[in-house]
């Protein structure tokens, strides 16, 4: 093997020697077109007028005008829905949806706790973890078992007295 990787590098040296020699009498120097005798080609000169700077376009400077736009550090979804006594922010996505419209979709195991994953209506997921707020009624997430989460709600019953509720999901029976 060493052998043959000798006798390949004498012939690459031996190739590279002969095409870069200096006498332009190689196989590449006998191919050109063009004369190599040492005589200049005759040139025609070409006149050239640089245009006058009024001419060019003018460059302008692309600008960004941000009225009517909204504003790129602020969430999209944190809009005040009028409830300012509670002091809380009602745009959240997880909290325009009842809780019974949630499906529950898997549960994730881990080291800081368990995280369990729902669905909404529409199709779009979410993470959720224990004291999550959820649902239209102030509900929070209580707990999270093996296959079902346990949330609680604040609802008003038909005399106005605020009662605690608690809802189960569960996850659907495997195929």
């Amino acid at each position: 093997m060493a052998r043959l990787m000798g006798n390949l590098f004498l012939v690459m040296s031996l190739l590279t020697a002969y095409g870069c020699g200096s006498s332009g009498e190689g196989p590449i120097a006998q191919k050109l077109p063009f004369p190599t005798s040492g005589k200049a080609l005759p040139t025609q000169a070409v006149a050239v007028s640089p245009a006058p700077p009024s001419a060019l376009p003018a460059r302008t400077e692309p600008t960004y005008d941000p009225t009517g736009k909204p504003d790129p550090f602020q969430p999209p979804v944190m809009e005040n829905s009028g409830d300012m006594k509670s002091g809380r922010a009602r745009g959240l996505p997880l909290q325009q949806f009842e809780v019974t419209e949630f499906e529950l979709v898997g549960i994730v195991s881990g080291a800081s706790g368990n995280q369990a994953l729902i669905q909404d209506a529409s199709g779009k997921g979410y993470l959720i973890k224990v004291g999550t707020p959820i649902g239209k009624s102030q509900g929070r997430v209580v707990a999270i078992a093996d296959r079902r989460i346990l949330i609680e709600e604040k609802i008003k019953d038909f005399l106005g007295r605020e009662k605690s509720r608690s809802v189960t999901l569960k996850m659907p029976p495997a195929p």
